[in-house]
Order: C-alpha cells, then sequence, then structure tokens
C-alpha cells in the first residue's frame, strides 16, 4: 500500500512530535510538572584538559540528615528511606559533610583539618588516584537554562554536593637538571555542584564551575557517583597490618607436615668432605635421580625411598635456651638437609656437633633461631647416605659367575703365574 503524500507529512511530524516528547518526559518532575527548558543537546566533556594525575587537593561537602552515614544511593536503585521515621511535616534535620584531602611532599594523599569526617587509618593512595580519573571522564549530553530561573526543581537552589580540586601541572620546560625541581604551572582551580538526579535516575543536575545557571546534565551518573561522591561516607584506606605470630616448633617432630608424595626434590651437603647431593623426580615421575657432585649415580631406588622418607620421621628431644651457635658447630653446620614440596615449601635442618654421649646433634630447624636437640638415631641414615650413597650393585648372573672363575683360572696357570708360583 502505498501512502499519499498529506499521510507521509503526518507520520513524519507525529515522529517529531514523539521524539520531543520523550525528551522532555525525561526531565519531568516528581509533582509530574515540565519545567521551562531551552536545551541544546550537545555531548561535551566537562574537563577536556584535566590530568588527573596532577590532582593535588580534593573538597566535596554533602549536605545530608543528621546520623545518616550512609553512601548515596546508586543511580538506577531505588532511594534509601530515612533511617529513622519522621513524623508528617517534621523535615529532618541537616549537616554538611566535608572530606578535604590533599597530597603531601611525598605525593600521598592526606586529610586536611577542614574534613569533618574521621578517618580510621591511613589514605589508600592509589585507589584515590583511580578514582580521581574519572573526573576527567565526566560527561554532559545536554545543557539548558530554565526560562523561568527556577532551579529548584533540579535541586540546584541548594545542590546536595559542592566538589572542589585543584591541578597542578609541570611546565614543560625542557630537560630539568640534575638536582633541580621541575617548573611548575600556576594551580587550576575546578568545580562541580550536584542536584538532582533525573527521574530515570541514570543522570545528574550539575553546575559546571562558577556558572550558576547553565545546568548540565552529567550522564555518568553511577561512576561519578561510585567514585567520587562516595568518598565523603568511604575513604579508601590502607589495609590494617596483621601482626605475624611467631612460629611455634613442634619440637617432638619438627617435620612431621612433610610427606614424601610431595616431594620435588633434596639437596644433602658435608661441610667436612665437600659432598653435594642432588635428588630429584625423574620426568615421568617413576624414579628418583641421585646426582653427587655433578655426577649421577645408578642408585637403589627402593632403599633411596626408605633413606628419603626417614626425612619425616626427625625428632627432637627439646629447645635449647643457648645462643653461642659456635660453641655448638652451628656457625658452620656439619650437614644440611633441605626438601622441596609442591606447594613450594621448604623444610631445612642444619645438625652441628653431637653432644659427648653422641646421642644428639645440635640442630637448627627452618626459619627457628633457636637450637634444637635432635635425636642422633633418627638421621642416622640421612647422615651416612653422604658417606655411602646407596649405588645399584652390578647383577651377578649364573653366566657372568662363570666367565669371570674362568677367567680367574686363566690367569692362575699363565707362564708367568706359574715361574711366579715355583
Amino acid at each position: 500500500m502505498r501512502l499519499n503524500r498529506n499521510s507521509a507529512i503526518f507520520i513524519a511530524l507525529l515522529a517529531v512530535i514523539i521524539i520531543v516528547s520523550m525528551i522532555f518526559l525525561q526531565d519531568t518532575d516528581d509533582a509530574g510538572n515540565t519545567p521551562d527548558i531551552e536545551a541544546t543537546a550537545e555531548t561535551i566533556q566537562l574537563f577536556p584538559e584535566l590530568s588527573a594525575s596532577s590532582i593535588t587537593a580534593l573538597t566535596i561537602s554533602e549536605e545530608r540528615e543528621v546520623g545518616d552515614t550512609r553512601p548515596t544511593p546508586i543511580a538506577g536503585n531505588p532511594t534509601l528511606e530515612p533511617p529513622t521515621p519522621l513524623p508528617d511535616g517534621v523535615d529532618p534535620e541537616m549537616t554538611t559533610e566535608i572530606i578535604s584531602i590533599s597530597k603531601n611532599e611525598a605525593g600521598l594523599w592526606v586529610a586536611d583539618a577542614t574534613s569533618t569526617v574521621t578517618l580510621d587509618g591511613t589514605i589508600d593512595s592509589v585507589a584515590v588516584d583511580n578514582s580521581l580519573r574519572n573526573l576527567g571522564a565526566i560527561v554532559s549530553n545536554r545543557q539548558f537554562t530554565p526560562s523561568n530561573g527556577d532551579y529548584s526543581q533540579y535541586g540546584l537552589d541548594e545542590p546536595a554536593f559542592d566538589i572542589t580540586f585543584t591541578e597542578q601541572s609541570v611546565a614543560e620546560t625542557g630537560v630539568v637538571a640534575e638536582g633541580e625541581e621541575p617548573a611548575l604551572n600556576d594551580p587550576l582551580s575546578y568545580r562541580l555542584r550536584i542536584g538532582d538526579r533525573t527521574i530515570g535516575e541514570n543522570s545528574y543536575y550539575a553546575f559546571l564551575n562558577d556558572d550558576s545557571e547553565t545546568i548540565y546534565v552529567i550522564t555518568n551518573a553511577t561512576t561519578l557517583q561510585n567514585s567520587i561522591l562516595n568518598l565523603t561516607t568511604r575513604v579508601p584506606l590502607e589495609p590494617t597490618a596483621v601482626p605475624t605470630l611467631a612460629p611455634v616448633l613442634n619440637v617432638q617432630a619438627p617435620f612431621s607436615a612433610f610427606v614424601l608424595t610431595n616431594a620435588t626434590g633434596f639437596t644433602f651437603t658435608s661441610e667436612a668432605t665437600g659432598d653435594v647431593v642432588e635428588i630429584s623426580r625423574s620426568e615421568d615421575n617413576t624414579a628418583w635421580i641421585y646426582v653427587l657432585n655433578g655426577e649421577t649415580l645408578e642408585v637403589q631406588q627402593e632403599f633411596l625411598q626408605i633413606l628419603l622418607n626417614s626425612f619425616s620421621t626427625i625428632s627432637g628431644i627439646q629447645q635449647s635456651s643457648a645462643t653461642d651457635l659456635a660453641s655448638l658447630g652451628l656457625d658452620t653446620p656439619a650437614y644440611t638437609f633441605e626438601a622441596r614440596t609442591v606447594d613450594g615449601t621448604t623444610y631445612t635442618l642444619q645438625l652441628g656437633d653431637q653432644d659427648p654421649t653422641g646421642a644428639i646433634y645440635y640442630g637448627l630447624v627452618d626459619q627457628f633461631d633457636s637450637v634444637v636437640l635432635i635425636d642422633a638415631n633418627s638421621v642416622v641414615l640421612l647422615v651416612d647416605m653422604l658417606a655411602n650413597p646407596p649405588v645399584l650393585e652390578p647383577e651377578m648372573t649364573p653366566e657372568a659367575t662363570a666367565d669371570a672363575m674362568e677367567a680367574t683360572e686363566e690367569a692362575e696357570m699363565t707362564p708367568e703365574a706359574t715361574e711366579a708360583s715355583e
């Protein structure tokens, strides 16, 4: 069906009316009244030249009910109810909360004396810097001036928030001589006053700098809300340091947490001989590779498994209050045993001298500073392994035995051997 000319004109006019109505509907106040607006539809960046890294001071004041410390609700969510319902006709008592911060000589954010917000800790300067980057991204898609001069319907007769901040950038003067401070540009001051949200709560009405006539509709309201406005109630702070508790050593079984199946490798050293043993798993995880002073040895896998497992059964008798490590041979330990596991844990035992009876080694365990009396019997296998590696003996087959005996007999019957015997 083809439309005649009059029908096409009618449809075009109707579309224009619908679009204009939708624009004005967004700015309808709670009472349903349509404000008198002279609007321009232009998307602009409010602070296009701003360098967030050069912001040196920030002050935000917020008008809020006395005793209400909640952050402003996120745009798009339902408005929060008052913390305590008030009788009809009674206006809530209002107060002004101020957060005022500036950068110190070290470039860290600190609270100023004018702040009314109490901070229980150190400001997280990195988090604040990240929040302030959002100032440069604030965008307005419409700007207008009410012809009747009524700003109360936008909440701008008494703005809820008044934000001021200062930018001090480094002057472009070329190369700065060593030891000299770079020249700074004159500080620039910015201001943003925030009124009500639009009916859809996805935008804010605002005044820019000291202009109290033109209203800017800020579209990225949620970003502004979370990163800037809520600083009056929620300044990011450095996490409170948790004191590290001194480790408690299980003297009787200092390596009880060690499990051989979780082990990835070992290093055993002897100070007396200079021997170093490195033990690691094979690529297919079916055997242990035993390297003595850089030379790989064929070892008895079953016996080596027993030796390595004895690491978990090392036992102590008690801790000692001795502090003179040299007198116990622990300034330069005689033996050092180290085991590593898949979770990155390293278990270390250092052995010094033995007591006169030979039943005890003086030892140091992991990061513990106090001396532990180690039962010598619990480390005898590990100590002996350094002197006697569990090498694999060559297998003697019957044929090999017969060949060896025949070679011996022939050696005995040689002329030289006969003459030597005579």
